[in-house]
């Protein structure tokens, strides 16, 4: 992914990370002297561009009173001190990086495919000035655990492909959810270059709520390596 970092923490035994953007909550993965973004998440399509004046989303160190996350499901920077973070337990987590220095990170689920997150999300690293934007994929849930039925699965049949439409372990009608985001990401326009081929309600060391009723979560975390810069 060029010069971004893409650290996911999925370790179950090192407890729930909701509590980004205090001082105890941050992940020892966060180089330090990088603040903390994320966003409230909507299932929408949604994106915060983070700059370095836009105070308008988390930042790690002690939380400020009364702040309040922007409502978005991805959320873009050119910000070298920012490490952007997006939680999920099912859904599909996307980091997002360019040689231009523009990165992101976007929580992927089947509204926001509908929704179209995926496409604005990499529309506003263009804004930013990215040019040829790299894709990892972190663990979500895969088709063997994942049932769902029309009309939606009908949907996103039509837009990403009839392959995206599977079975699961059972026999019962499935969503291939990991293959879809990489068709959502072809199509605007990105590579993927990193997947973690990991189904979080089979695995024993992620959060999942359909499998689990897990109401903890995974944290991706994306930011710019200075060295490498």
């Amino acid at each position: 992914m060029g010069d971004c970092v893409l650290a996911v923490w999925t370790n179950r035994s090192a407890g729930d990370q909701r509590t980004l953007g205090t001082a105890q909550g941050v992940p020892e993965a966060v180089p330090p002297g990088l603040a903390v973004r994320r966003v409230n998440q909507l299932h929408g399509a949604d994106v915060v561009v983070d700059t370095p004046v836009s105070g308008s989303s988390c930042e790690s160190g002690p939380a400020r009173a009364g702040a309040r996350w922007p409502g978005a499901d991805a959320i873009v920077s050119h910000d070298e001190g920012s490490c952007l973070a997006i939680l999920t337990a099912d859904c599909a987590a996307v980091a997002l990086g360019s040689a231009e220095g523009v990165f992101g990170a976007v929580h992927v689920g089947w509204r926001g495919l509908v929704a179209g997150v995926v496409e604005n999300a990499v529309g506003a690293m263009a804004d930013l000035g990215a040019s040829d934007v790299s894709a990892g994929l972190g663990p979500c849930i895969h088709p063997c655990c994942y049932r769902f039925e029309a009309p939606e699965l009908d949907l996103l049949a039509g837009r990403y492909g009839q392959d995206v439409r599977t079975v699961t372990a059972r026999e019962e009608p499935a969503l291939d959810l990991p293959l879809a985001v990489r068709r959502a990401l072809t199509l605007a326009g990105a590579r993927v270059t990193v997947d973690i081929d990991r189904c979080t309600a089979c695995g024993d060391d992620t959060f999942s709520y359909r499998a689990r009723q897990d109401e903890q979560r995974q944290t991706l975390l994306v930011w710019l390596d200075r060295a490498a810069r």
